[in-house]
C-alpha cells in the first residue's frame, strides 16, 4: 500500500503573490500535480502557475530534533 503524506505546495507568482495549499500526496511529482490542479480550480487566484513556475513541497511528518555541540 503507497504512502500517502500530508504536505504543503507553494509557489509565489510572477507578481510576487505567494500561494500555498494543503494536499495529500504519493509523492513529490503528484503534490505538484494535485496542487496546479487545486490552484487552477480556485475562483480567488488570479495568477496561474506557468510552465517554469518553481514549487515548494514541505512534507508534514513528526518533529525531529537534533542537538550538536559545538567543540
Amino acid at each position: 500500500m503507497p504512502f500517502m503524506a500530508r504536505c504543503r505546495v507553494s509557489y509565489t507568482d510572477m507578481e510576487g503573490v505567494a500561494h500555498a495549499i494543503d494536499i495529500e500526496a504519493e509523492s513529490l511529482y503528484e503534490a505538484v500535480a494535485i496542487s496546479v490542479a487545486e490552484f487552477r480550480q480556485n475562483d480567488v487566484n488570479q495568477t496561474m502557475p506557468v510552465p517554469m513556475t518553481e514549487f515548494t513541497v514541505a512534507v508534514y511528518r513528526n518533529p525531529t530534533e537534533h542537538r550538536i555541540r559545538l567543540n
